[in-house]
């Protein structure tokens, strides 16, 4: 049995500290060009990154709305953020609409332990991502008639 999301301000609540603490480096990684790292673990630690995987792969199944606002809070606290795990995010929406359970199963799960997606994943098999040889290869883009 599938049980609701949570509300939004349960979300805010759980993620105001993590946010915070983000926020307070911020402008020190940004002059001093360090990689997020740390707020990225923070990030991952906290579950923020399965937030959209469904609670039966082990996630918190908030919506996309939802995601979105908790997605705008934290590039409050640090603009740099939300584009770093935007293949992530992307690659969960992806699963999501995907009609391969296996794979949905596979991923979401490896997600919702704290395991993260990064852009090179998600990129073509010439540039050297996995995607295609890991999801399937997806179809042929369609060309326009002359």
């Amino acid at each position: 049995m599938t049980t609701s999301a949570p509300a939004d301000a349960a979300l805010y609540a759980r993620f105001a500290e993590i946010f915070e603490h983000i926020g307070e480096g911020t402008i020190e990684r940004e002059q001093g060009r360090e990689l997020a790292r740390d707020a990225v673990q923070s990030l991952k630690d906290s579950g923020f990154t399965a937030l959209r995987v469904p609670r039966e792969y082990g996630g918190s199944g908030v919506s996309l709305p939802q995601y979105f606002r908790l997605l705008t809070r934290l590039g409050e606290a640090d603009s740099n953020l939300p584009q770093i795990i935007r293949a992530h995010s992307g690659f969960i929406e992806q699963r999501l609409e995907s009609e391969d359970e296996a794979a949905r199963e596979r991923w979401l799960g490896r997600i919702a332990r704290g395991e993260t997606i990064g852009a090179a994943t998600t990129s073509s098999p010439a540039s050297g991502g996995l995607l295609p040889s890991l999801c399937g290869t997806p179809p042929p883009l369609a060309t326009a008639r002359s």
